[in-house]
């Protein structure tokens, strides 16, 4: 083979030296026939190592296609944004939740029908001594959650609570059955907020009677904020009654409540519920909030959030186990 090799290429010299002996520009020549020798010598070691020579078109070899793919995964695996894994069940990420309540219900059939009919969960608050209350109760469209709107006692005289008021000042036996003349006034009703409260709310021992019946009977307690002193939350952190505190009032001015400033309050509780997770905004039963309602809700979960009711913000209850019973 080594022969073989030795007279191809001299032969291919012998043959350049006979093309460029009568040309004028040997120079440029002399390259060519450098390169030319070069290519000779490329075919010739490809014969002597047993590689195929290709004309350009022909399909590579099986190996060849194999390695040269096995490269391409390894850079895609090196490369970070080639490669997206996927996110394992269980962690995928959560939606923030976002409650309404509505409070005030039981004194007018048409408020009631209006915030009835919206879209999405909401939590239809009651005030006890209301006559109508318990009809409109019984009436309240699947999905929806009721609560106990408590009347308590405010630190403005001038503001009226309504009847059966809770007041700081009663005994406890006396706090306790003007508590259960209200419990008993309504049914079907999963939890209690406070209906004003500002002086009550801020009372430790009251509220304390307060949160252990309703956590005997299986209800949570929604504190409104109508103080900068609440305790129920702290209570319940250190008894292990279920409380949660309102976030936003969604129209709380009355007199000025609109659509638009609804709408701006229910972007405040969207940013509260992004950075929280969740969050609580209490409304009333006005038109204006109504329709700003029913517009917000229908491009809520596009936006990323879950309109979920009261309830579903409490803590999941823990395991029964043999040593917990």
């Amino acid at each position: 083979m080594t022969r073989i090799m030795t007279f191809l290429l001299l032969r291919s010299l012998s043959w350049v030296r006979a093309v460029t002996s009568g040309l004028k520009d040997r120079r440029k020549l002399g390259w060519a026939a450098i390169f030319l020798i070069g290519v000779l010598s490329g075919v010739i070691f490809g014969i002597s190592t047993g590689m195929p020579v290709s004309n350009g078109f022909a399909a590579p070899a099986a190996d060849d296609v194999r390695l040269r793919g096995s490269a391409r995964t390894i850079m895609a695996l090196r490369t970070p944004d080639a490669v997206i894994p996927a996110v394992p069940d269980g962690l995928m990420p959560v939606q923030p939740k976002i409650a309404i309540v509505i409070d005030d219900l039981g004194l007018s059939w048409e408020a009631f029908r209006a915030v009835n009919e919206l879209p999405s969960p909401v939590t239809l608050s009651f005030l006890p001594y209301a006559g109508e209350a318990q009809g409109m109760i019984d009436q309240v469209a699947p999905g929806h959650e009721v609560m106990l709107h408590l009347p308590m006692e405010p630190l403005e005289k001038t503001e009226d609570a309504g009847p059966g008021m809770l007041k700081a000042s009663l005994s406890e036996k006396a706090l306790r059955a003007q508590l259960l003349e209200n419990l008993t006034s309504l049914s079907g009703y999963s939890g209690v907020n406070n209906h004003t409260g500002s002086k009550f709310t801020a009372d430790p021992s009251a509220m304390e009677v307060v949160l252990s019946e309703l956590d005997q009977r299986g209800l949570f307690f929604l504190d409104s904020i109508t103080t900068s002193q609440p305790v129920a939350a702290r209570i319940g952190q250190v008894r292990g009654y279920d409380v949660l505190e309102r976030n936003v009032f969604l129209d709380h001015d009355y007199e000025h409540v609109s659509a638009e400033t609804v709408k701006m309050q229910l972007a405040e509780l969207e940013a509260i519920a992004r950075a929280d997770g969740y969050a609580i905004g209490i409304g009333h039963p006005y038109k204006a909030t109504a329709e700003a309602l029913s517009e917000w809700m229908g491009t809520a979960d596009v936006r990323g959030f879950e309109v979920v009711v009261v309830r579903d913000l409490l803590p999941p209850e823990p395991p029964q186990t043999l040593a917990s019973r």
